[in-house]
């Protein structure tokens, strides 16, 4: 059985594979340079690769044991202190991502009280800017979009 959710972030709809990139640096066969697939395109690694670049870049984060003691955590702390992640939406089949700095998710039959004006305070979105600037220098892609917005994003599992 299908499920619906909607999402609200701020940031940068990056696209996807059946809908398009909408990025500048792209590969021979349309998906971002930092995007991951095997032969025959079934394995879609770009949020794992997109987030160790990530990792690396902004956090420091290169380890790769993951049977080491304490590399969960050190990598769970390290993935929060980016500020920054990636939204997957679409559906399985048809996914496309964003780069967000918040995100805010609302499954379906659900709701969630929303106040405009807490969404635009200069405050806030000036660092999300910074990070989100940052994190786009790090996996060396160029949004189509302009500036960040708040996106709707749905998604269907």
């Amino acid at each position: 059985m299908d499920t619906a959710e909607a999402i609200l972030a701020y940031g940068y709809d990056l696209g996807g594979d059946q809908r398009g990139w909408k990025v500048g640096e792209t590969d021979d066969h349309g998906r971002p340079v930092i995007a991951r697939h095997d032969i025959d395109g079934e394995e879609d690694k770009f949020v794992e690769e997109a987030t160790g670049r990530l990792l690396a870049a902004l956090a420091g984060f290169t380890e790769t044991d993951q049977h080491a003691a304490g590399y969960h955590d050190r990598r769970k702390a390290a993935r929060k202190s980016l500020g920054v992640h990636i939204v997957m939406h679409g559906d399985p089949s048809d996914t496309s991502y964003a780069l967000a700095t918040s995100s805010i998710a609302v499954e379906e039959g659900d709701s969630m009280p929303l106040n405009p004006a807490e969404l635009f305070d200069p405050a806030d979105l000036e660092p999300w800017n910074r990070r989100l600037a940052a994190a786009l220098a790090a996996l060396g892609i160029t949004p189509r979009q302009d500036r960040p917005h708040w996106l709707v994003l749905a998604y269907r599992s």
